[in-house]
C-alpha cells in the first residue's frame, strides 16, 4: 500500500513539474502593428491623413472623371506611415452614396484605390484595414465632393 502511494505522489509531482514547466513559457500572441489612422497617398505625395484629431478637410472627385491611383498607408500610435506586411491583410474601400462616387479600382493587396466621380454631390469614404475576415481598423467618414 505504502508503494502504491509513494508512486501516485511521485505521479503528482512529475505532472505539476511538467505544467509548471509549461505555463512559465506561454505561446505568446502574434504581435502586429496596430492602425490609428490612415494616410491617402498621389505620388509618393501625402494629400490627406486622418488620426484621432477630428479634421474637416474634403476630397474633390470630377465628376465623370477618374482620379489617379491613390496609395493608402496607415498611421501607428508613433504618427508613422506602415503598410501592413502580415499575411491575410487587405484595403477595404466602402462608400456612403455609390450614385455619387464609386470606386473605380481596388487594389487590395497593393493598397491602392481609385475613385469615379458619378453625380455632383456629396458623400463619404471610409478605410478599412482587413484581416482574417473581419476589420482591425476602420477609419472616421471621410467627406467626397463630387463636382
Amino acid at each position: 500500500m505504502q508503494v502504491r502511494t509513494h508512486s501516485l505522489l511521485a505521479l503528482f509531482l512529475f505532472t505539476s513539474i511538467i505544467v509548471a514547466g509549461c505555463s512559465d513559457n506561454p505561446v505568446e500572441p502574434e504581435e502586429h502593428e496596430e492602425a490609428v489612422g490612415f494616410a491617402l497617398l498621389n505620388d509618393q505625395f501625402e494629400i490627406y491623413r486622418q488620426t484621432a484629431i477630428p479634421s474637416s478637410d474634403t476630397l474633390a472627385v470630377t465628376s465623370g472623371a477618374t482620379t489617379p491611383l491613390y496609395t493608402v498607408r496607415f498611421v501607428d500610435e508613433d504618427g508613422d506611415l506602415f503598410t501592413p506586411d502580415e499575411e491575410g491583410t487587405s484595403l477595404g474601400i466602402l462608400i456612403g452614396d455609390t450614385s455619387v462616387v464609386r470606386v473605380a479600382s481596388l487594389l487590395e493587396n497593393e493598397w491602392k484605390f481609385s475613385l469615379e466621380g458619378a453625380a455632383a454631390g456629396e458623400t463619404t469614404l471610409e478605410v478599412l484595414l482587413n484581416h482574417g475576415g473581419h476589420s482591425d481598423y476602420r477609419s472616421a467618414p471621410l467627406t467626397i465632393v463630387v463636382k
